[in-house]
């Protein structure tokens, strides 16, 4: 009944740069990914308050590093076969990560976005070969997100 309206709405909401970057990344990756959607996707969903009774939510802070490293070959292999698709979503989340950033006021909320930032990029720069798993690892043990395991 109130369909027309809530159609008006979004498209209002979504006119603003900063929302829009967000809802573009609520739906995950187009490429079958389930360790970046678990580390990177699961996350914003809970930071943004989506019902934690939806199977993609991760509620906590944390993730281990292999599971960071099982992103990380999975990103790597995404890239190899499409390098445009891959860079294709990693804009939307660093941009989605970003503007989260810019509209967050609690302060631990804001740390850890940075930090899920750092660990996209470090994730990237593996992707694309800039980066040894050696050296990712060691970069996401100095992240407050990620702990043994």
């Amino acid at each position: 009944m109130l369909g027309w309206l809530k159609r008006r709405l979004l498209r209002w909401l979504l006119g603003d740069a900063l929302i829009y970057e967000v809802a573009a990344v609520l739906r995950g990756p187009d490429w079958s990914a389930p360790h970046l959607k678990y580390v990177f996707t699961a996350r914003v969903r809970a930071l943004l308050g989506v019902d934690a009774m939806v199977p993609d939510v991760r509620r906590e802070r944390e993730v281990t590093l292999s599971d960071v490293l099982e992103a990380a070959r999975e990103a790597r292999g995404w890239y190899e076969r499409s390098r445009e698709s891959f860079n294709h979503w990693f804009t939307h989340m660093h941009e989605a990560l970003c503007a989260l950033r810019l509209m967050e006021r609690r302060g631990g909320a804001k740390a850890e976005l940075a930090e899920l930032e750092q660990l996209l990029v470090g994730i990237a720069f593996y992707a694309s070969g800039d980066l040894n798993e050696e050296g990712l690892i060691e970069g996401a043990r100095k992240l407050s997100i990620c702990r043994e395991g």
